[in-house]
């Protein structure tokens, strides 16, 4: 701890000298701050991409508009660097990999709170029942960043920004419907008056779906999907310094899934996840002001009960699970504008998580029963970083921090970022270092079976560098990225004990070609990746070499949009699950083809239409679970 304080006052020390900067990168509140050329997450405050030496891609109202899509899972497809594994269709387990990392390394925060669920077996966010409703912007950041945001970031972070009202109230009903007898209905609320805004959204989607499970291995039924969601986002000025702001969400998520071994169709199995969140926060920002802050209040609450009762496929088998996990978090940083070349960030987080669960199943085997009473932890942090800026074209970064967890004590984490802008040409050499960990979930921790109380925290190290050309119009670039993880977590073949035993590499490029002329976008990513287990040589499941896409949106007078989205993803290793021991195969690469058109037909009425798997592409994300094949939607938004 003392070298945390000491270094955060040579980092004064540096930049102590100079002039009072404007305040121009405050501590971030509102989501209309930021457009396409600003990022909040990559420095935890408002930053011009032009100085981020990260890999940053933001994900804007706009398009989301453009691609019609309903779920998150669907917008980060394209993304470079991510890849999305999703266990049958809609609403079944959805999980996100960044640059080869496991899904519990990526970091989702959704206005302030984070979403990674303290009551799944590796303390994940499952994206099954994250729709798009009143999402602003999403800001994906990838590579390392425990020093800003701790534990559960060794992958990356997705941050998600609801809507923020302003201007006269407004009212915005979608509804839509298609195949597979899919119906979506929203309501948006938005306004603002005086010194008070408001965002309200209410859906409600409910689909009889397609089979959980393949149809290539025999399956027939139809799963179905129902989903509830619930956002609001309020905010109230104090004054022209000092404002409050609160956000609320929740999702009640009931989707039909099917068993992965012996007769998979199943017509009474099902998961039901409920999440309920809330975020308070008071900030401090001004202009003509030398630092702002913000301080937040997050509570985040999941429940997840999944059963499974006696069928006349099945007569056999029964199983009831329920789980709940917990978390509250209290933050508050500080932004100091020290010199006009020279900012500090420093912060505290402190942080409570609770989870419980209760299983018990009968087959052919005998009964079987397991619970968790209620376990709990708490870790606290501080962290620093600081912002160097040398004539306007070389900006540095450097960051600190150290967390102290009630069972593994002290963990400290570094970071330096460099990146240098050629103005002339429009060129941004950038390069960047740093370390992460992840601590065990309390499932891992102290579930009676699988749990071990003596495990360690998993941890990294990362870099990567890259070159970025811009120009009018157009940007291309590519970054080389290289991560090394030691002490996984992975359950050990004879205990069945959860143990540090795994060490994984995994390096790559991501490419991007990106092209905008008024009202026409274009927009081509690529990505490969190799990832290998250093511990056995075992392969890194569900992770594609290759990956590629482009889309492309164009407006027509005002009245007509046009979006088309071409996916490849390339060949993948899994196992067949259904013998014993596991069969080792590979996923042959696909193709999808999505698209969509908008059609304004007065002002106060926009007609939709959209078309999924254009080309009825047959594929599987995982082995034997089920894919959608080419599906047609449309809808009616109206507007007063």
């Amino acid at each position: 701890m003392k070298r945390f304080f000491m270094l955060v006052a040579l980092i004064i020390a540096f930049g102590a000298k100079g002039t009072r900067a404007e305040n121009q990168s405050g501590t971030i509140n509102n989501p209309k701050q930021l457009n396409d050329s600003v990022v909040v997450t990559a420095n935890r405050n408002l930053t011009p991409l032009r100085e981020i030496a990260s890999s940053v891609t933001v994900i804007t109202s706009d398009e989301i508009s453009l691609s019609q899509k309903t779920m998150v899972s669907d917008l980060l497809r394209s993304v470079p660097g991510i890849d999305v594994v999703q266990s049958g269709g809609i609403g079944r387990s959805t999980s996100v990999f960044l640059r080869g990392a496991n899904s519990h390394h990526t970091l989702v925060i959704i206005d302030g709170v984070e979403m990674n669920d303290p009551s799944s077996p590796n303390g994940y966010f499952d994206f099954a029942h994250l729709t798009v409703d009143n999402i602003e912007r999403i800001e994906i950041l990838r590579g390392a960043q425990s020093v800003l945001y701790g534990s559960d970031a060794i992958g990356g972070v997705i941050q998600i920004f609801s809507k923020e009202g302003s201007g006269k109230n407004s009212i915005k009903f979608n509804s839509e419907t298609g195949t597979y007898s899919t119906y979506n209905e929203s309501l948006q609320l938005s306004g603002s008056k005086n010194n008070m805004q408001y965002s309200l959204s209410l859906s409600r989607r409910d689909s009889d779906g397609f089979s959980a499970t393949s149809a290539a291995v025999g399956s027939s039924e139809s799963d179905g999907y129902r989903n509830s969601s619930f956002s609001a986002n309020f905010g109230y000025s104090l004054s022209q310094s000092y404002s409050l702001g609160l956000n609320l969400g929740a999702t009640n998520g009931n989707a039909d899934i099917d068993k992965s071994f012996g007769n998979l169709d199943d017509p009474n199995y099902y998961n039901s996840a409920k999440s309920r969140i809330l975020s308070l926060n008071f900030g401090k920002n001004s202009k003509n002001s030398s630092w702002s802050m913000n301080s937040r209040l997050s509570i985040m609450n999941s429940k997840l009960e999944s059963k499974d009762d006696y069928d006349r496929i099945n007569n056999l088998d029964f199983s009831v699970l329920n789980s709940e996990g917990g978390k509250v978090k209290f933050e508050t940083q500080f932004l100091f504008e020290i010199s006009e070349t020279v900012k500090l960030t420093v912060g505290e987080e402190t942080e409570k998580e609770k989870y419980n669960s209760s299983y018990f199943s009968r087959s052919i085997w005998g009964p079987y029963a397991d619970t968790v009473k209620e376990v709990k932890s708490s870790t606290s942090g501080l962290f620093a970083l600081s912002e160097f800026s040398f004539n306007n074209n070389w900006f540095i970064t450097m960051g600190v921090r150290v967390d102290y967890h009630e069972k593994f004590k002290e963990v400290a984490t570094f970071r330096i970022t460099s990146a240098y802008l050629f103005e002339k040409q429009m060129l941004k050499l950038k390069a960047n270092y740093g370390t992460g960990f992840k601590t065990p979930s309390l499932f891992q921790l102290f579930h009676q079976l699988y749990g071990n109380p003596d495990l360690s925290p998993e941890k990294s190290k990362s870099w990567e560098v890259g070159l970025e050309k811009y120009h009018q119009n157009f940007s291309i670039g590519f970054t080389y990225f290289d991560s090394d993880l030691k002490d996984l977590v992975a359950l050990d073949p004879i205990t069945f004990r959860s143990v540090n035993i795994s060490k994984v590499t995994s390096s790559g490029t991501e490419y991007f070609a990106h092209f905008k002329n008024n009202d026409f976008t274009a927009k081509l990513e690529y990505t490969f990746t190799r990832n290998k287990n250093l511990s056995d040589n075992a392969p890194i499941l569900r992770r594609p070499k290759k990956k590629a896409s482009l889309s492309i949106s164009n407006r027509f007078n005002k009245k007509m949009s046009v979006f088309g989205q071409f996916l490849f993803v390339g060949e993948r290793t899994d196992y067949d699950f259904r013998p014993f021991p596991a069969e080792q195969l590979t996923l042959p690469g696909y193709t999808l083809v999505n698209i969509s058109a908008g059609y304004k037909f007065s002002n106060n009425i926009l007609l939709n239409i959209r078309i999924d798997n254009l080309f009825d592409e047959k594929y599987e994300e995982v082995f034997t679970y089920g894919t959608s094949s080419r599906a047609v939607y449309g809808g009616v938004v109206f507007s007063l």
